[in-house]
């Protein structure tokens, strides 16, 4: 109950967010729900049952209803509104379209109109502010228009600039659209602007301007749970959030996530002050897991007040803060910071872990674990083994192409020296085969004298 009223009262001055339906010829289907964004919280828009039911992190954050319009035929709107308001100047944002038709809330439809409603305002006479609203801010391209609203005897003119299509819509009090507005009143003003869903989000830039003119907003959200509240950011630096609480006699009020440096409770006004506490030490693995994990953010705040604060990368809480006079310490996690000089608001630096791992063994290590197989990764063996028959399969199946070539070749030659040419072997065999019959011809002439001289002799 505590997170819900601390964060309840914060939430009174921030701008309050309804998105309006375009107007159906029939209810929503039995069942059919979506998606939208509040803030920095989900929460999912069902109809079921003849009832809109809403369901997200927090209870009655976001309000839905179907409304029966009069008239012939009947039509109905659905409409949904963050009467608490959002610290982050946001519209309410659909998330799914799937089911956005039957709602009346799908990015064709329409008629659909996202609204912000401020808070009541009053300016001196004399007095003008402008602020910035992003219309399609969750489109690629949004359009910056500049809302300007001026006080001059009684008269508030309220208008606007850099809106060539006239895309953002002031409410006036008789609920009538306009782009320009002049209000005569002599007490406070309410400002209220809209456009059609079609054209994506609005979101009101933060900046005192917009403060003064009732359209309160911040680069961060609140979000409620059963265990406590969290900040959201919604910028690129971490939130940045004080409180105070007064009045909370008997009550118990728990805190998780703080810095790492002393946390200070002050007790004011007068009389009897009691005050008890207690803390859990986290376990030495929880420690070393911090450790391991925090990165620091060292941010210049106020440069003309050289305030200059140590945030947690990680979560955004503000761990030390400190007042330069030209050197500035810090010491967290067994680390020293020392900060020279001076900077201008906003100047920062970033501690984080040496990603690039030089210096250090965490690489050699990696490659160590590489000789363990894992079942989405073999070892070094099995790798090698694995290349290795690779290679000889290659090499094998490269040896008989060479000699399949080989056999080729040869064929090729002996077939184109019959063809083309004389083989000198085979001459040379012939040779020897008539110089074999020559000389046993030879023979047979010899003994045949021998015969014949035989004979005479006889005779």
């Amino acid at each position: 109950s505590i997170s819900k009223q601390l964060v309840g009262s914060v939430r009174e001055t921030a701008v309050k967010p309804t998105l309006n339906g375009a107007a159906m010829s029939q209810k929503p289907t039995d069942g059919s729900s979506m998606s939208v964004k509040v803030g920095s919280s989900t929460y999912t828009v069902t109809y079921t049952g003849g009832e809109m039911v809403v369901s997200g992190p927090e209870q009655q954050r976001l309000i839905a209803s179907l409304t029966e319009n009069a008239g012939s035929p009947t039509t109905y709107t659905v409409s949904l509104s963050a009467p608490g308001g959002v610290m982050s100047g946001r519209s309410i944002e659909v998330l799914d379209d799937t089911d956005a038709a039957e709602f009346g809330l799908a990015s064709t439809d329409i008629g659909a109109m996202a609204l912000l409603q401020g808070t009541a305002f009053e300016l001196i006479d004399g007095a003008s502010y402008s602020f910035d609203v992003l219309v399609g801010e969750d489109t690629l391209t949004p359009n910056t228009v500049t809302v300007t609203v001026s006080n001059s005897s009684g008269t508030y003119d309220i208008t606007k600039t850099n809106d060539a299509t006239d895309e953002l819509k002031f409410v006036s009090s008789t609920s009538t659209l306009e782009n320009s507005l002049s209000i005569v009143t002599t007490g406070t003003v309410l400002l209220s602007l809209t456009a059609e869903n079609s054209h994506g989000g609005l979101k009101v830039v933060a900046s005192d301007d917009a403060a003064n003119l009732g359209m309160q907003a911040a680069d961060l959200d609140f979000e409620v749970n059963e265990t406590g509240f969290r900040a959201i950011s919604t910028g690129n630096d971490p939130a940045n959030v004080s409180l105070e609480i007064d009045d909370l006699p008997g009550q118990v009020l728990s805190m998780s996530g703080l810095p790492d440096e002393d946390f200070i409770i002050l007790l004011e006004d007068s009389g009897a002050k009691r005050l008890a506490s207690s803390y859990d030490m986290p376990s030495e693995e929880v420690n070393l897991a911090r450790d391991e994990l925090k990165e620091f953010r060292v941010k210049v705040v106020d440069a003309n007040l050289g305030k200059i604060e140590l945030f947690d990368h990680l979560t955004g809480d503000s761990i030390a803060t400190r007042y330069s006079s030209g050197v500035t310490e810090f010491e967290v996690d067994n680390f020293r910071f020392e900060l020279t000089g001076f900077g201008d608001d906003g100047d920062y630096f970033d501690v984080s872990l040496n990603r690039s791992s030089a210096g250090d063994g965490r690489n050699m290590e990696a490659m160590i674990d590489l000789a363990t197989r894992t079942p989405s990764r073999p070892s070094f063996q099995d790798d090698f083994r694995a290349i290795a028959l690779a290679v000889g399969s290659q090499l094998e199946s490269a040896r008989l192409i060479e000699k399949s070539a080989t056999s080729l070749r040869d064929a090729a030659v002996a077939t184109e020296d019959e063809l083309s040419g004389v083989n000198l072997d085979e001459e040379a065999g012939k040779l020897l085969e008539q110089q074999q019959a020559y000389k046993a011809a030879a023979q047979i002439l010899n003994s045949a004298r021998e015969m014949f001289d035989t004979l005479v002799n006889i005779m």
